[in-house]
Order: structure tokens, then sequence, then C-alpha cells
């Protein structure tokens, strides 16, 4: 596939290129998971008054935890288009690789590099926070060349990349205090993400169905059918409903999380009746269920920002009070 050739980008026409490749609004997403991480430790620890952390230390652990994971993710964000790239100049002919704005080669360079600053500042923590930082590397690469294509496969490797960058900044501050099993605090929100996550993906497939198809991808709505797949996407949806109560009885989140845990459910509830509405319907066309998909996509958006928020704000009153 060619891509846009003989036209003269400016020079700022092309850092934007750049700029886009990394999908900065994810990478703020990315900042905050792994914020949420490093909070749930110091909130466990200050409440079992396990140890006493210095302020300096513990602002350069979160630095170097921060800058792991968004160089991480700003590199996956990048291998991703680099690899589609083909794909890209049909159904996308303005992201950076097919516009012309960025070269191919030039993207896969900037990928690795990313990675690697990655990596480097993921071994100033520590060898462990640096095997589990070189195995999402791994796992990224790896999902953007073959695992994105095998359909459930897929949703579930990137749901849990999504999920790690909280384990990861967990896995930061206990290996700099001591207390590797403490890591344990973060598995809750690592869990509501992944399964939060993992519903909006299988119902993403169902919007993308007919782009995947050309793709020769092998996603749950090509395979099973989209209703189906919009069934099987109610499973993961309910699990973060009834994973809504544990932080409250198992780590003693308080009002602030109880809120938002609430606002979230019930985004998570209109989408889940919306689905089954829907699916009700005699004749239902897979147009319907399509347009559908798009519009339940961008609500479980919204209750993604309100599960973190309910998370990271619960986290930050306590450490502040």
């Amino acid at each position: 596939m060619k891509y846009e050739e003989g036209i003269r980008y400016d020079a700022l026409s092309i850092i934007k290129g750049y700029i886009e490749l990394v999908r900065p609004h994810n990478l703020v997403a990315s900042f905050l998971t792994t914020m949420i991480g490093i909070l749930a430790v110091y909130v466990f620890i200050k409440l079992n008054n396990l140890a006493v952390l210095h302020t300096q230390d513990l602002s350069l652990t979160t630095a170097l935890a921060v800058t792991t994971v968004v160089l991480i993710a700003a590199g996956g964000y990048a291998i991703n288009d680099y690899f589609d790239a083909d794909i890209d100049a049909i159904n996308k002919p303005y992201r950076p690789i097919p516009s012309g704005r960025v070269k191919r080669q030039y993207a896969l360079i900037y990928s690795l590099t990313l990675m690697a600053l990655g990596l480097v500042a993921s071994s100033m923590l520590g060898l462990l926070t640096l095997i589990y930082a070189l195995f999402n590397v791994l796992l990224l690469t790896l999902y953007s060349y073959r695992i994105k294509k095998l359909g459930i496969v897929g949703n579930i490797t990137v749901s849990y990349l999504g999920a790690a960058s909280i384990i990861f900044g967990a896995l930061a501050l206990c290996k700099h205090i001591g207390y590797i099993n403490i890591v344990s605090a973060s598995f809750i929100p690592a869990l509501f993400a992944f399964f939060l996550l993992l519903g909006r993906e299988i119902i993403k497939t169902v919007e993308d169905v007919k782009a995947d198809i050309k793709k020769h991808m092998k996603t749950l709505p090509i395979l099973l059918g989209t209703k189906k797949a919009l069934i099987i996407s109610i499973a993961p949806l309910i699990l973060v409903m009834l994973l809504s109560p544990l932080p409250i009885l198992l780590y003693n989140y308080g009002m602030t999380y109880l809120v938002l845990a609430l606002a979230t459910d019930a985004v998570i509830t209109y989408v889940v009746l919306l689905i089954i509405r829907t699916l009700r319907k005699e004749g239902v066309s897979d147009d319907e269920i399509i347009s559908l998909a798009s519009k339940l996509r961008a609500y479980l958006k919204g209750a993604i920002f309100l599960g973190v928020l309910a998370f990271l704000l619960d986290l930050v009153i306590k450490v502040v009070i």
C-alpha cells in the first residue's frame, strides 16, 4: 500500500504527527491508573503503620514508575500504528503514517526508543520492576503484531495491559519499601479496570466488525455474530458491578469511592439494559447493533472515567487526611 507521497509537510505538522502516534489523551489515563496503584499501597501502609516513607524517596519512585508506564504505553501506541499502517491507509488515511507526516520506519524507531527509555526508567526501580516492564513491552509488541487478530484473546490481552499500569505502580512502591506482598492492595482496582475494559473491548469489536472482516480478524462478532458478541460483553460488565463493594469491605474505601462507584454502576446498568432491550426486538439488524455498539462504547468510556475517579479521589483524600 502506498501512502501519501510527494506532499511536503511543515515542521509543525510533522511534530503533530509524532504526538498523534502516542495518543496523549490515553497517556493521561496511563498516568492516573499508575497513580492508583501507588496510592493504594501508600494508603495501606499508612493505615497499618507498616513503614515511614520519606517524601523525597517516594517522589522519585513515583516519578520513575509514572515515567516507565507512560513511555512504554506511548511506544505501544506507536508500534500499533506501525503494524496497522496498511489497513489505516484504507480505513484511516488521516493517521500520521498513511498521511505521510511520519515515515513508517521512523515510527518503528520512535516506538522502540520510547519503550527502551521506559525500560531504563524501570531498571532504576529494581530488577523485579524491570522484568515486569519487559514482559509488558513484549506483550504489547506481540499484541500489535499478532495477538490483536485473535479475537477474544486480543480483547483479554489489551484489557490486561490497561490494568497492568495499576499493578506496576503498586509494585514500584512495594519494591521501594520492601513489602512486595502488599502489591495485592492494587488487585481490586486492577480487576475492576480489567473487566470494565474487557466489556468495552468486546463492544468495540461489534462496532468495528465491518472493518475487522477486511483485516481477516477472528473477533467474537465475526465468529459468533454481533448479537452473541453483545450478550457476551454483558458478563464482564456485571462482574464490575459485583466487584464494586469489595474496596469498601476489604480496604476501607470511603464515601467518595461509594458515590462515584454507584455512578459507575449506574452507567454500566444502563448499558446492559440497552443491550437487552435492543436484542429483544424482533428482526433487529446488524446495522442497528453496530450503531448501538458505537453509543455503548462512548457510555463505557464515561464509566471508565468515573471508575478511575472513584479510586483515585478516595485514595488522595486518605493520603491528605
